[in-house]
C-alpha cells in the first residue's frame, strides 16, 4: 500500500485560542485530529457538563454585575442550574439526573465556599483577542473581578483534577487572558483557575505567575508557528493512557502497523 497524498489539513484563514495551544501543547497529533480533522468523540458528557456549568454561572453571577456584590446566592444558582438542565440529554433520564445531582454538588459547594479574596465582578464571558506572529487568537474569559489592586482573571473548571501549581503558574490559557487584557490598556494583577470538585473541602484555586508573562508571550509565539507550519509529531506523556488515538499512532507500538516503515 503506498503512503497517502501529503495534503495540508489548514485553511487559508488560522484563528487559534488559548485551549487550542493547550491541546497542541500536550500532543500536536492528537490536537491535528480532534480539533483540526474532527475526528474522536467531541460531544463527551464531560463537554456538555462543563457548558451546562458555565451558562448557569453566566446567568446567576450576571445578576450581580453592578451591584458591587461579590457573588450570587446559593439558591438563584441552584434556579438557574435547573432551568438550564431542563433541557439537557445526556443519553437517557437517568444519565441526565446524574449528571445534575454532580452539577447540584459542584454549584453548592462552590458557594458555600466562594474563595474568600475574590473581587467585584465586572464582566462575564468577556472576549479578548491579540494578534500574534501574524495570527489572530481569541478567547472568553470566565470571569473579571475588579480589586483594590487591579483586574483579577477567573476561569471556572468542572474537572476534578487540577494541575499542579508549577502547572498553572505556566497556564496558556490563564497568561493569554492576562496578556490579551494588558494589551487593551486594563492591568490584570492575578490570574486563577477555580476547581469547585477538586476531592478538597474548599474551592481548589491554580494562579498563574504573573512574572512570567514575557516567557508565555515566546511559548504562544512558538506554537503559533509550528502550528503554522502543521508540526504534528506525536508527544508522549501521561495524557497518552487517555488518547482515543492510541492504536493509530506511531509513537506506540500497538499504533506502528498502520503506518509505513
Amino acid at each position: 500500500m503506498a503512503p497517502g497524498p501529503d495534503t495540508p489539513i489548514l485553511g487559508e484563514s488560522l484563528r487559534l485560542s488559548p485551549s487550542q495551544a493547550d491541546a497542541y501543547q500536550t500532543c500536536p497529533r492528537q490536537y491535528a485530529l480532534e480539533r483540526r480533522l474532527r475526528l474522536g468523540d467531541a460531544d463527551s458528557p464531560y463537554a456538555q457538563f462543563g457548558t451546562l456549568i458555565h451558562t448557569t454561572l453566566q446567568r446567576a453571577e450576571d445578576a450581580v454585575v453592578g451591584t458591587e456584590r461579590r457573588h450570587a446566592d446559593l439558591e438563584d444558582a441552584q434556579r438557574h442550574l435547573e432551568e438550564v438542565w431542563a433541557d439537557a440529554d445526556f443519553g437517557t433520564p437517568e444519565l441526565t439526573e446524574a449528571w445534575l445531582a454532580k452539577g447540584r454538588d459542584l454549584i453548592t459547594k462552590l458557594y458555600e465556599n466562594w474563595p474568600k479574596h475574590s473581587g467585584v465582578p465586572v464582566a462575564l464571558e468577556e472576549e479578548v483577542g491579540a494578534s500574534i506572529e501574524g495570527v489572530e487568537w481569541m478567547g472568553f474569559i470566565d470571569r473579571i473581578e475588579e480589586t483594590p489592586e487591579g483586574l483579577r482573571v477567573v476561569d471556572y473548571k468542572t474537572s476534578a483534577n487540577p494541575p499542579t501549581k508549577d502547572e498553572a503558574a505556566t497556564s496558556i490559557q490563564l497568561g493569554f487572558y492576562a496578556m490579551a487584557l494588558e494589551g487593551a490598556g486594563h492591568p490584570v494583577v492575578a490570574a486563577e483557575m477555580w476547581f469547585p470538585r477538586a476531592p478538597t473541602k474548599s474551592v481548589s484555586v491554580r494562579s498563574f505567575e504573573m512574572d512570567s508573562l514575557d516567557a508565555l508571550r515566546e511559548e504562544i509565539a512558538r506554537i503559533t508557528r509550528e502550528i503554522r507550519a502543521e508540526q504534528w509529531q506525536p508527544r508522549v506523556s501521561k495524557h497518552c493512557g487517555r488518547c482515543s488515538f492510541r492504536r493509530a499512532c506511531p509513537a506506540w507500538p500497538e499504533g506502528r502497523g498502520a503506518f509505513l516503515p
